[in-house]
């Protein structure tokens, strides 16, 4: 059937109003970002055992350094989305979670977690997810929930100086505002998570098994946590043009193990995605070689911020001393971590850009970050076998089906002494 050119003027205009009502949506009405599971999802992306709570806490601790805090903070006040195994409750609601994008343009996305419910009795392994620069706590929630339904608390903070909230992206001159304070905080911020909640008495707190405890990070959560565990940055002229500061100003203290003496020996595996850094030279190799962590690198192979070579895969071969592995997208840049985008980031290219691939479809992506993050974090925190026999070798994919794992790469390495 063919319409006429009036027809399909008038049909047009009702589509284009259609799509100015969704994005003019109230944020109070929450939007789901992911479609039906599929099922060539691979087999450790399904919902673990437990039901998930989350609920919303509150930290701060003192910068050493206030005055080359964002706009001169000595506080730092972090926002803490908490992931927990819960138990079953009556009257509990289903978790929204509310932010921003890079523009300012507010959305809201339904969760699969229960709001405030009642955390199930245990000792869980701690897990802190650390997003990037720019960012929010909740970028990457599939992974929060997930980890939790699998017996992990998960602890996601807003960094001060680092989210969407604080930094207007559209204005060049603000756009890196938050940045010196990052590299500067970062690691700390990551550190003092596990000493508070290894302190606190909350009741999530109190099923925490701190003494065991992982840290993800994606992008500059990712260049904090190779510090956090034992890395050290060079303070290079990449590192000195991105303080921005005259060379009076610039800091004299050691940028090592978070600012501590040695790494905590809490910390018992990492997970970096696309982590930000080598690229420009800052990682030092040295540090790196030191590390003995089991390690895992989520990267793209086209990320045009994080770099592959050179930059994470140069990080993979320089930890000589840890275990490790490397999940490699091919044909993807650095968005290989959020979840999927909310309507509002659909009104520009840069709002959108800050979470699709071009060549990937991001639930697949999420799903296999599931299933690799798992494997990985119940071999290495859990001592579980039967996961460390998930994790790739070779052509051999387990929890794949048949052909389902081109576009990918897994390399893996041994700990030399």
């Amino acid at each position: 059937m063919r319409m006429d050119q009036s027809s399909c003027r008038a049909a047009c205009r009702t589509w284009l109003l259609v799509f100015a009502l969704l994005l003019a949506a109230p944020v109070s009405a929450a939007e789901s970002v992911y479609g039906p599971r599929s099922p060539t999802d691979p087999e450790l992306s399904r919902p673990g055992p437990h039901p998930v709570g989350v609920r919303t806490l509150a930290m701060q601790w003192t910068s050493p350094f206030p005055e080359l805090s964002f706009r001169g903070r000595a506080t730092r006040a972090l926002t803490l989305e908490v992931w927990y195994p819960a138990e079953r409750a009556a009257g509990v609601e289903a978790a929204i979670y509310r932010d921003e994008t890079r523009a300012g343009q507010a959305f809201a996305i339904l969760g699969d977690a229960l709001r405030d419910a009642p955390v199930v009795e245990g000792a869980f392994p701690l897990v802190v997810l650390s997003h990037g620069y720019t960012g929010y706590r909740t970028i990457l929630f599939y992974l929060g929930e997930h980890l939790a339904s699998h017996g992990y608390i998960v602890v996601a903070p807003d960094h001060p100086g680092s989210t969407n909230a604080e930094i207007d992206s559209r204005n060049p001159a603000t756009r890196r505002a938050g940045f010196p304070d990052t590299l500067l905080h970062r690691a700390r911020d990551q550190q003092k998570i596990l000493e508070w909640f290894a302190g606190s008495t909350t009741d999530v707190a109190r099923h925490t098994d701190s003494t065991t405890s992982a840290l993800i990070g994606y992008s500059m959560g990712g260049f904090g946590g190779l510090n956090t565990v034992g890395g050290c940055y060079r303070y290079n002229k990449a590192f000195a043009n991105a303080l921005e500061l005259p060379e009076a100003a610039r800091p004299t203290f050691e940028f090592c193990n978070a600012g501590r003496e040695r790494p905590d020996p809490r910390w018992k595996a990492l997970v970096a995605l696309a982590p930000w850094g080598q690229l420009q030279g800052i990682h030092d190799r040295q540090a790196l070689a030191g590390i003995k962590l089991p390690t895992l690198f989520i990267a793209g192979e086209e990320d045009p911020l994080s770099g592959y070579r050179p930059g994470v895969g140069d990080l993979f071969d320089a930890m000589t001393a840890a275990r490790r592995y490397l999940l490699l997208y091919e044909n993807a840049g650095h968005n290989i971590a959020p979840h999927p985008a909310p309507r509002a980031a659909y009104a520009t290219a840069d709002t959108i850009g800050h979470y699709r691939e071009s060549a990937w479809d991001t639930q697949t992506i999420n799903r296999i970050n599931q299933h690799i993050v798992l494997a990985f974090l119940d071999c290495h925190l859990k001592q579980r076998g039967p996961s460390c026999a998930m994790l790739p070798e070779g052509d051999v994919w387990p929890g794949f089906l048949d052909g389902w794992q081109r576009g990918l790469k897994f390399l893996r390495a041994e700990a030399v002494d």
